[in-house]
C-alpha cells in the first residue's frame, strides 16, 4: 500500500510527456484545404506526365538511331566492295564540305566583327549582316553604318529641337516582326534608336 502511494506522489514528468507529444505532432499527415489539395494533385499528375513524355521521347530517339543503324547495316551488305567503297567516298565527301561550309561561315563571321568595329557597328547586329562573301559583308556593313548614323543624327536633331519623340510617321511596324532579321536594314538602324529595348529583344532571337 505504501509503495502504491509514494508512485502516486511521484511528480508527473511533463517534458517528457510534451516530447512524445511533439514526436506524435511530427508524424501526422498535414491536412491541405480542398483548393490545395486539388493543386498538389494537379501539380503531381502534371510532373509525372511530363516526367513519362520525356522517357516515351528518349525511347522513341534510341529506337530511331537503332532503326537507322540496322537500315544502313543492311543497306551495305547489300553492296560489292567496290560499292561501298564508293558509298563511303561520298560520306566523306559530304562531312568536308559540311566542316568547310562551317569553317566559311566562321571566317565570314569573324571578318564582320572586324568590319563592325570599323564601322562602329553593334556586335548584335553582326551575324545578321554576314552575306554570303566578305565583299556582300562589308557592304551591309556600310550601308548599316550610314543608316545608323543618319538615324543618330536625326534624335540628336530632333532633342535639339526640344521634340523628344519621332516624327509621325517614322515609327517602325514591328508587328509581324519576329526577330531583326525580318526588318530592313533602315527599319532595324530606326528601331535601334526609337525602341533600344525592343531592338535588342529582337536580336536576341537570332
Amino acid at each position: 500500500m505504501e509503495d502504491k502511494d509514494n508512485k502516486l506522489n511521484q511528480p508527473v514528468d511533463t517534458e517528457k510527456d510534451k516530447g512524445q507529444e511533439g514526436k506524435d505532432a511530427s508524424k501526422k499527415v498535414p491536412e491541405f484545404t480542398p483548393e490545395q489539395q486539388e493543386w498538389l494533385n494537379n501539380l503531381i499528375n502534371r510532373k509525372t506526365a511530363e516526367h513519362k513524355q520525356e522517357l516515351e521521347d528518349q525511347k522513341a530517339s534510341e529506337d530511331e538511331r537503332i532503326n537507322k543503324a540496322i537500315a544502313e547495316h543492311d543497306r551495305r551488305a547489300k553492296m560489292t566492295a567496290d560499292e561501298k567503297a564508293e558509298d563511303d567516298r561520298k560520306k566523306l565527301k559530304q562531312e568536308n564540305d559540311r566542316l568547310k561550309a562551317e569553317l566559311d561561315r566562321n571566317a565570314r563571321i569573324a571578318h564582320a566583327q572586324t568590319v563592325a568595329n570599323k564601322y562602329h557597328v553593334p556586335m548584335s547586329m553582326v551575324k545578321n549582316l554576314v552575306g554570303a562573301s566578305d565583299e556582300e559583308t562589308d557592304n551591309n556593313m556600310l550601308s548599316f553604318a550610314n543608316e545608323f548614323s543618319k538615324a543618330i543624327q536625326t534624335g540628336v536633331d530632333q532633342r535639339l529641337a526640344g521634340n523628344k519623340q519621332p516624327q509621325t510617321g517614322t515609327q517602325v511596324n514591328t508587328d509581324k516582326a519576329k526577330k531583326l532579321s525580318d526588318l530592313s536594314l533602315e527599319e532595324q538602324t530606326r528601331l535601334f534608336h526609337e525602341d533600344p529595348s525592343l531592338y535588342h529583344q529582337l536580336a536576341a532571337k537570332g
